[in-house]
């Protein structure tokens, strides 16, 4: 799992680089932004040793989890079946941190080019690649939809994943979209509007599934116990 994850460690190893070359580049009693409220306003800020690491750091720890998994994971052979869309979702979101990276980075020197919209759109992009990939995920107890209804029905945990990639990619276009269009303040409330309905309609869909499925058991149950005339 670590040699297919080599993208996931090499965008860490990049975060980390560029962490170090801003680090020589700045007055280490500057203060740096790490944090923004919902509305883009900055209300937290650290050091910039700690600003700088504290991305690659939480790579390493995201990507030694995915890499882990090896290890974690009971269900063995659906993990090694689902390895194209874990690859894709570390990718995905250690992507999504090196963004983070360069808009702490960027700030931190002025740069014009990072406004909050730039998280957000990277929020879209990983949402829509997570979401073309979740179909490709077989049942897992640490990667996708995990409720007790999909983790007890391989059929309930595919349909699940079809209907939750659907989703997941139209909530990260019309984030990225968002991004594009609208003024940072509004941006949280647009995040929440979007990706709140593509997280609980999987969820909710799957106890349906599973009512539906236990009910046809139980039906087909019936028929079998009656007996021949």
């Amino acid at each position: 799992m670590f040699q297919k994850l080599k993208w996931s460690w090499a965008l860490m190893g990049v975060t980390f680089v560029i962490g170090a070359v801003a680090l020589t580049l700045i007055d280490p009693n500057t203060q740096v932004a790490v944090h923004w409220n919902s509305a883009g306003e900055i209300d937290d800020t650290a050091s910039p040793a700690f600003a700088f690491f504290i991305i690659p750091f939480v790579q390493f720890l995201t990507v030694g989890i995915f890499s882990s998994l090896k290890f974690l994971e009971p269900r063995q052979k659906n993990l090694q079946q689902s390895g194209k869309a874990i690859q894709a979702i570390a990718g995905a979101l250690t992507g999504l941190l090196l963004v983070v990276q360069a808009m702490i980075i960027g700030q931190a020197m002025g740069l014009e080019f990072t406004r909050l919209n730039m998280l957000f759109g990277g929020m879209g992009i990983m949402l829509a690649v997570v979401g073309n990939y979740f179909g490709k995920l077989r049942s897992s107890f640490f990667i996708g939809i995990r409720t007790p209804w999909t983790l007890s029905s391989e059929s309930v945990w595919q349909q699940t994943h079809r209907l939750a990639g659907k989703l997941f990619m139209l909530a990260g276009v019309l984030l990225f979209a968002a991004s594009l269009i609208l003024e940072k303040q509004h941006l949280s409330a647009a995040m929440l509007i979007v990706v709140l309905p593509a997280a609980l309609i999987p969820a909710i869909y799957s106890w349906f599934l599973y009512r539906q499925e236990q009910a046809a058991e139980h039906k087909l149950g019936q028929k079998t116990d009656q007996p021949e005339a």
